[in-house]
């Protein structure tokens, strides 16, 4: 569940910002007249991008440059993006009152496509063919391997990073809680089942890190994984409020965040900024929230290389689910003694997910007979952080955290969003991905 550090309603709010560079005053539409998705984002999926737009001063219109730019990826041109201030609150559950059978969500999906904000453009790109998932596709499994980091390029960061003061967002969010000098005793979070990371971690923690994300009212924060060298798997409720069709404007991602014993702030690899931000379209397309939440997912692409200096988890799906131990580690944001303190869960988490096709994973243990378990409900803050489990040497990501109840709730439970053929697809993009030579960092 995200968090901000100014005043917001609801368990999940999520950021935005005014966009301060030019934006695009009329985009040649070549190749969306028939696109599902396309024209949504161009027209009705952001309508004040163009309505605000018509009164700057500093339009420009589309150019070649900016039509061809993703297209070796297969991506159009949509439009301009609205990088307005946002905000998004989760239901504590499903809103159709309970929990649906897998095929009543699954069945009749709408093409996915991926949806390409470029923030320091304020442009935004779609897909030309959706992603696949048909009932051949979903009756397989895959899987990609972690990497675990490189000791060179770790002790390089750790050398870089050593003398270095919190920047950018990081300070504030030290700030905005008075700093370690204004809590000199540690508390535990108001969420039981959780265990502060105070001292730096083995891979596969290494690879999970604290997000911070702009924009103009303030800052907010969710967590993330490295699945690649230059990208970071999160919720797409961190990066695009689906109510009013903002994106966010800046992040940066810190790897391995974390407080020694004495509040003392590591960022042992250092940290990188963000490139753009990719989601699955279907978060903001469709209406109907069960389906809605299949897509609540995203991947951050950084300009710099993060994943070979703390490692990169992998991803895998099997349509049969998955039934065993599972991992979960991220930044709460409501009650840490300093925003930005690393957590993991404190018990062993046993999960039973029979369904691997169904797009989510409810973090509960099977037979349930007490009112809280070793699988404990997460915080604001930790939305996007991974669930991922060891597969052979490797580290998999299985999901990303995307909805649940208030922590402490009896009986509650999280639910993630899971990796299935589709999200496999989408995530496989980003293993070999590198910025443009050209890419301009978000601020």
């Amino acid at each position: 569940m995200a968090t901000v550090a100014t005043a917001a309603s609801g368990p999940c709010p999520a950021p935005g910002k005014q966009p301060a560079a030019a934006v695009v005053a009329s985009v040649a539409a070549a190749g969306l007249a028939s696109h599902p998705v396309g024209a949504f984002f161009a027209t009705a999926g952001a309508p004040g991008a163009v309505s605000a737009a018509a009164g700057r001063a500093d339009l420009r219109v589309a150019s070649a440059s900016d039509m061809q730019r993703f297209a070796a990826e297969g991506f159009l041109l949509a439009g301009p993006a609205r990088l307005g201030e946002f905000e998004v609150t989760k239901p504590a559950s499903s809103p159709s009152g309970g929990v649906r059978a897998a095929q009543e969500v699954t069945s009749g999906r709408s093409p996915v496509h991926t949806v390409r904000i470029l923030p320091q453009e304020g442009l935004v790109y779609v897909s030309a063919s959706a992603l696949p998932f048909d009932a051949a596709t979903a009756a397989q499994s895959a899987s990609t391997p972690s990497s675990r980091p490189d000791r060179q390029a770790a002790l390089a960061e750790a050398a870089a990073a050593r003398d270095a003061q919190p920047e950018g967002v990081a300070a504030a969010a030290v700030a905005a809680r008075g700093g370690p000098a204004a809590n000199p005793k540690r508390k535990n979070l108001a969420a039981p089942g959780w265990v502060e990371i105070k001292d730096l971690s083995r891979h596969p923690y290494t690879a999970v890190g604290w997000l911070n994300l702009g924009y103009e009212g303030g800052a907010g924060y969710c967590s993330g994984s490295l699945i690649a060298k230059h990208a970071v798997v999160t919720a797409a409720h961190c990066v695009y409020d689906r109510g009013s069709g903002s994106s966010l404007s800046t992040a940066v991602f810190y790897p391995h965040n974390f407080y020694t014993s004495k509040l003392k702030l590591q960022q042992p690899f250092g940290s990188a900024k963000a490139y753009a931000f990719d989601f699955l379209s279907g978060w903001s397309t469709e209406d109907d929230m069960d389906k809605a939440w299949i897509s609540d997912m995203a991947v951050i692409l950084l300009v710099k290389d993060a994943g070979t200096a703390s490692g990169t988890l992998g991803y895998a799906y099997n349509a049969a689910g998955y039934s065993g131990q599972i991992y979960l580690a991220g930044y709460p944001g409501e009650t840490p003694s300093v925003i930005g303190e690393y957590f993991k869960l404190k018990g062993k988490c046993f999960i039973q997910d029979t369904n691997g096709a169904d797009a989510a994973i409810d973090m509960r243990e099977p037979n349930q007979r007490t009112c809280l378990t070793d699988c404990s409900i997460a915080e604001r803050g930790q939305s996007g952080q991974p669930a991922f489990v060891q597969n052979g040497t490797s580290w998999v990501v299985r999901g990303v955290l995307s909805h649940g109840p208030p922590t402490g709730q009896c009986y509650g439970y999280d639910t993630y969003t899971e990796v299935d053929a589709m999200h496999y697809k989408f995530l496989d993009q980003y293993r070999l991905w590198t910025p443009p030579a050209n890419a301009t960092a978000t601020p």
